[in-house]
């Protein structure tokens, strides 16, 4: 359902870069026991990154490697940090292979370091060196993940009539589609932008107090086509001006939380002070604004995005062309449209976009805004530390902006209700028949009988399990996932499956499984270690710029492909005619 995020994407090349180090280590006389151990840690450390971490992660824990709190509380700073009422005197033995592999690698590389050349070690330390960090900041992601999830669940628990959430995100640029087309209006596209705004509500039972389990949720999606303008703060400024507008028209809504990734169109000063004086003359309030993880946070945007786009494509296949964005709109509403959708057709001149004056101190690391009407709260991490507030002075723009046109309008519907034609979702321990995922013979009879299949959440971190589709639509709707580390997921059932059918494969596992599983090992980590980190950002020697100029221009001339990972290899092996390495990768 969603793509790696580059964190995770980096982690998963950190281990393969690492099992290529184990291969040249097993050249210089690794020893073979030594070379099966290593292997079996770098396939535990990846299963338990990719899998296994996040259903580990607590808000109070004894372990330190569980504990959000601890882990994402900033020691330089009483205003972005919390003290746990508790020690950290526990371990885990799975989060701590992670360390126990870097202990581990580093003491195989000294046992055959009179072996391997000066220059060859020079390269294995470098990529040791960057692998490492790359699996603390996938561990450190994973971690985030969990905890700024935890700002949605708490707004949609305590959701009362008058408020929504909105989650925004700006969907795959879209390829004009004609029902019929040459092959050469096939090549040379230009994307048309949209952008999802998915407004979640609630309908409350009169009488019962707010959260409870008979709320229903409502989901309507606008959708913003871009006939001119980019994909930056400014057009997000006009959406969401848009879009507050078309709330206070059609609901009784005064009152909004937003949600989004950390793309710079969101994540930046410029909308955050356009947002807080707009709060001043709306009549919608945005009480706060919060920001998730890479590829995590967004999946109701998703999964519209994903009917928009089968919707259209339907649309073309009976015959229609769709190459303009006034054609997008008229798929989108076509044949009854697509439930709970409505779009419109917008120009943004960025032209007229102003300079903003306002500055918020490290933005890049704030990610829990809270707007007052005397200023601002800006947090690391969602309710940990007081946060630093920034008093009404610190804002010295205003909220008028002009370049902003609606081609076309959101369609009017009307209804009884008089307020958004919606998809109705209820809370899923009300309406959704919930199994586990792995239930002895309930899951085997479930497998076994087609017309009474299992559908599992696609975050495999998640436990959750249904016996209907429209239950796990409305799930992804809503992500409220559950993160379960006493529940196994499906790839410990295969593996299970597999080991009972062969007694070789499952003897063979039990030996790996001892080997990579140390039971007494306490990996301390500090407070905080969890805090994204900023880099410092290296230039390009003279020399390297001259050699990668020399390759741009030779693959210019021929019309050649460049494969750029056989490219990043030559520049660690590259040589002189006398020999020499031609690039210092450690400088």
């Amino acid at each position: 359902m969603h793509g790696l995020d580059y964190i995770t994407s980096e982690g998963m090349r950190a281990i393969d870069i690492l099992r290529k180090i184990v291969s040249k280590l097993e050249m210089f006389g690794l020893s073979s026991e030594c070379v099966v151990k290593l292997k079996s840690l770098l396939d535990h450390v990846n299963q338990h990154l990719k899998f296994e971490m996040k259903g580990h992660v607590e808000n109070k824990s004894k372990c330190a490697e569980h504990c959000s709190t601890y882990s994402l509380s900033d020691p330089t700073s009483k205003c972005f940090s919390d003290k746990c009422d508790h020690d950290h005197d526990q371990s885990c033995d799975d989060c701590s292979t992670t360390g126990v592999l870097d202990t581990v690698m580093l003491d195989a590389v000294s046992s055959v370091r009179k072996a391997i050349p000066a220059d060859i070690q020079e390269e294995i330390n470098h990529d040791l060196q960057i692998s490492t960090l790359n699996l603390a900041t996938w561990k450190a992601h994973c971690i985030r993940t969990v905890h700024q999830e935890q700002a949605r669940r708490d707004v949609l628990l305590q959701l009362k009539s008058h408020q929504c959430l909105i989650v925004m995100d700006w969907a795959m640029k879209f390829l004009p589609i004609k029902h019929r087309e040459t092959q050469a209006d096939f090549y040379g596209k230009k994307g048309i932008g949209w952008h999802i705004s998915s407004v979640i509500t609630t309908s409350q039972i009169l009488g019962e107090s707010p959260a409870t389990h008979t709320d229903k949720f409502d989901v309507q999606t606008f959708v913003h086509i871009l006939q001119l303008g980019t994909q930056g703060w400014f057009s997000v400024a006009h959406i969401l001006t848009d879009l507050l507008n078309q709330l206070s028209v059609r609901t009784t809504v005064n009152e909004v939380f937003l949600k989004s990734d950390n793309a710079g169109c969101y994540h930046c000063a410029p909308l955050l002070s356009f947002i807080q004086h707009l709060n001043s003359c709306s009549s919608i309030k945005v009480l706060q604004y919060n920001f998730s993880e890479a590829q995590s946070g967004k999946d109701i945007c998703d999964a519209k995005t994903a009917h928009c786009k089968m919707h259209m494509i339907r649309y073309s296949g009976e015959g229609h062309d769709i190459v303009t964005p006034q054609d997008m709109r008229a798929a989108l509403h076509a044949n009854g449209g697509v439930k709970g959708v409505l779009a419109s057709v917008v120009s943004v001149d960025n032209q007229q976009e102003r300079k903003m004056v306002s500055k918020i101190p490290n933005i890049s690391q704030m990610n829990n805004i809270t707007f007052h009407e005397n200023g601002v709260t800006c947090r690391r991490a969602y309710k940990i530390g007081t946060g630093s507030f920034l008093p009404p002075n610190q804002f010295k723009d205003s909220a008028t902006l002009t370049g902003f046109t609606v081609e076309e309008p959101f369609p009017i519907l009307h209804n009884n209700k008089g307020s958004l034609t919606i998809l109705s979702v209820r809370p899923e321990e009300q309406t959704m028949e919930e199994v586990p995922r792995n239930d002895g013979h309930e899951t085997d009879q479930s497998i076994s009988e087609p017309n009474n299949q299992l559908y599992p959440c696609p975050d495999m971190s998640c436990s959750k399990v249904y016996t209907k589709l429209c239950y796990l639509e409305n799930h992804l709707c809503l992500g409220n996932h559950v993160y379960n580390n006493k529940k196994e997921n499906q790839f410990d059932s295969i593996k299970k499956a597999w080991a009972s059918q062969c007694v070789a494969v499952e003897r063979e596992h039990k030996v790996l499984v001892r080997a990579t599983a140390p039971s007494t090992v306490l990996v301390s980590n500090n407070e905080g270690w969890a805090l994204k980190t900023s880099k410092s950002v290296k230039r390009f020697s003279t020399k390297v710029k001259d050699y990668i100029s020399s390759i741009h221009q030779y693959f210019n001339t021929t019309g050649k492909r460049p494969n750029f990972e056989d490219i990043a290899e030559e520049l660690k092996t590259k040589r002189d005619d006398d020999g020499n390495k031609v690039f210092n990768m450690l400088k």
